[in-house]
């Protein structure tokens, strides 16, 4: 579907984190009429951090949510699970649990699904990503036990101790969380030892017209 903008980035940034990278960009928006805006993401970053860590290799798991309030919360919502309330195909696990803070309440319900081939890099992905060895098992109930312990509500933090736990925990594991805010759009790559696979120069091979992915749970506010 084609949408009158077009998107440029500029201010690439990459930072080592613990146990995590950081890629940064600030979006610029060329705006030719009124239109709505998605969240999207630089393909470059994509297919660096794929072919420098292997991901083609790896079984890839895209995780999907979707947050309302409490009192907004019923039996329908219960029902509908994540798929419903997100229109996607219904993937291999789903959940629910309550996250709670100084300002609110919230349901997250929550799911994971197997995707292969074209779907990592494709248009309407998650903004989060998981992807594993194809000789480990997938453990949905260690995922779903570990955010609900955090109290993870998919907030576009630039670091998360929650998906970094979880990452480092198994081996061989990394996640890829994208997210944006306030014009700038991030991708957070967690794993044990992921720095070794990145020289800090690296932000010197990405283009500003690079192409955009779109990726659903990607703030857009400019």
């Amino acid at each position: 579907m084609n949408h009158a903008y077009e998107s440029t980035y500029v201010n690439y940034k990459f930072e080592k984190l613990p146990e995590a990278v950081r890629f940064s960009a600030q979006r610029l928006i060329s705006m030719f009429k009124d239109d709505f805006i998605r969240g999207e993401t630089p393909i470059c970053w994509d297919n660096t951090v794929s072919t420098l860590i292997g991901f083609a290799n790896m079984k890839a798991y895209t995780v999907w949510h979707k947050a309302i309030p409490l009192k907004d919360c019923t039996s329908i919502t219960d029902y509908k699970k994540v798929w419903k309330l997100l229109d996607v195909e219904k993937g291999e696990y789903d959940t629910s649990y309550t996250v709670c803070n100084e300002n609110s309440e919230m349901k997250i319900y929550v799911g994971i699904k197997r995707i292969t081939g074209s779907e990592c890099s494709g248009h309407n992905s998650s903004n989060v990503i998981i992807y594993i060895p194809y000789s480990y098992e997938f453990d949905f109930n260690l995922i779903f036990e570990n955010l609900k312990e955090g109290q993870y509500d998919f907030s576009p933090f630039n670091y998360s101790d929650v998906l970094s736990g979880i990452a480092t925990d198994t081996p061989g594991m990394f996640i890829l969380h994208y997210s944006g805010l306030c014009g700038t759009v991030y991708l957070t790559v967690y794993g044990k030892d992921v720095v070794k696979y990145f020289d800090i120069n690296i932000c010197n091979t990405f283009p500003e017209n690079s192409e955009s992915i779109y990726r659903r749970g990607i703030k857009t506010e400019m």
